[in-house]
């Protein structure tokens, strides 16, 4: 069993295509919102419908096999770095 590909099994990674808005500042706008969801307290009642309705009829790409293919170079580099961290625990354990 693979446990490292069943983490993408039921998650989806989409990156928004923000390059379909005609205006700048909208574009702007969404890319602050996103990068700091803090924010959208901030905006009126009339802001964040607006905005929300955009991020809803904006195409997505599902970026998750970027991540998959990313994972499966990188999983025998995580396997050693965790193997090493727990080995290091029991060891702390081993002396209380």
């Amino acid at each position: 069993m693979d446990e490292f590909g069943e983490v993408f099994d039921t998650l989806q990674i989409k990156n928004p295509s923000l390059n379909e808005l005609e205006k700048i500042e909208d574009r702007a706008t969404l890319y602050y919102l996103l990068d700091h969801p803090q924010e959208w307290s901030n905006l009126s009642k009339r802001k964040k419908e607006k905005y929300r309705k955009m991020l809803k009829e904006i195409k997505e790409e599902d970026i998750t096999p970027v991540f998959k293919k990313a994972l499966e170079k990188k999983k025998a580099e995580l396997m050693a770095q965790l193997g090493s961290w727990f080995k290091n625990q029991y060891k702390i354990f081993e002396h209380c």
